[in-house]
């Protein structure tokens, strides 16, 4: 979502853009589990009982990802 928010230079040209819906969690008291589950199109069970690992991107050894599906 953060990614997709970003101006492209080109004028007219078009891009999908991801709207996230769902409530921001606070930062003070962050949900248990992972800190993303009240936003993500993705969550499931686990992802309110269990924090995902920060783990190295199987796409980009440079990249860390922290989410029980996608790495």
């Amino acid at each position: 979502a953060l990614l997709s928010s970003i101006p492209i230079p080109v004028p007219l040209s078009v891009r999908h853009r991801i709207i996230l819906k769902g409530e921001v969690p606070s930062a003070e008291n962050p949900p248990y589990g992972c800190r993303f589950n009240t936003r993500c199109e993705h969550v499931q069970n686990i992802c309110f009982k269990k924090e995902p690992e920060l783990i190295k991107n199987s796409e980009d050894p440079n990249h860390l990802t922290a989410c029980h599906f996608f790495n």
